[in-house]
């Protein structure tokens, strides 16, 4: 479901990822863009119905919810390494923010974030990434800390809703009565500027704390530029500035 007016996105087809949400207006840093709502399954069934071609979204420890294939929802948005868009546990329900300011025209895209390939997930595995991005890692799955990272903040939030949500099971997830605007900037989120603009310019002589780095990329939605260093900051994942000299 949707949480933005109409105007401010469109499905449409793309080359090698099915349908896709796009940005028809600009979208500011936090934006509350959607929840996730479907049949709450149990996951050990809901994983059996990748190869449908949709994804599922694991709400509780022992629950997911799965949308239906030909909808128009949230779930239409596609993978990417380098995504603008992240996920918040909410009351039990999982929250599509922007990461940063998305802009007219641009896709958004969230991390998929799939654990370690095992027989269970990966017989085949249909993981393999397309974005196509600069720092496309080739699969959606997450290393190994970080899927106990994610794992760990996953169930800090959720283990209050289990009974809850189990108690849907054969049924579909009800929206929320009410929801926040905006969800503030975590540095458990990878976060990049929008590749295909320009990056901001800065003229600093001491490059800023991580802290002061995401928050320029989160407002502005841009890599930075710095002209002292000839330094461009794509990005920063897990915590690291991912860079290169100009």
């Amino acid at each position: 479901m949707f949480l933005i007016p109409e105007s401010y996105y469109s499905i449409k087809s793309t080359q090698h990822k099915g349908r896709g949400v796009f940005a028809e207006h600009d979208i500011s840093a936090g934006t509350v863009i959607g929840d996730y709502l479907g049949t709450i399954i149990p996951t050990k069934d809901a994983i059996q119905t990748e190869h449908m071609g949709t994804y599922y979204m694991e709400l509780t420890k022992t629950h997911s919810a799965i949308a239906e294939k030909d909808g128009e929802g949230i779930h239409l948005i596609n993978h990417c390494c380098t995504h603008n868009v992240g996920v918040e546990d909410y009351e039990g329900h999982a929250i599509f923010f922007a990461l940063r300011k998305i802009f007219h025209g641009e896709e958004l895209t969230v991390n998929y974030n799939y654990g370690p390939p095992n027989e269970t997930t990966c017989n085949p595995c249909r993981h393999t990434c397309h974005c196509e991005s600069q720092f496309c890692k080739g699969s959606m799955h997450s290393a190994g800390d970080k899927d106990s990272l994610i794992t760990h903040e996953y169930s800090k939030h959720s283990q209050m809703f289990e009974e809850e949500i189990a108690a849907l099971e054969g049924k579909m997830l009800p929206a929320l009565l009410s929801y926040p605007n905006e969800i503030p900037d975590d540095s458990f989120f990878d976060l990049f500027g929008y590749p295909l603009a320009e990056p901001i310019t800065r003229t600093d002589i001491e490059i800023p704390p991580l802290e002061e780095l995401r928050k320029i990329i989160r407002n502005s939605g841009l890599a930075i530029h710095f002209q002292k260093f000839r330094l461009h900051i794509y990005g920063i994942r897990d915590d690291t500035i991912i860079a290169r000299r100009t």
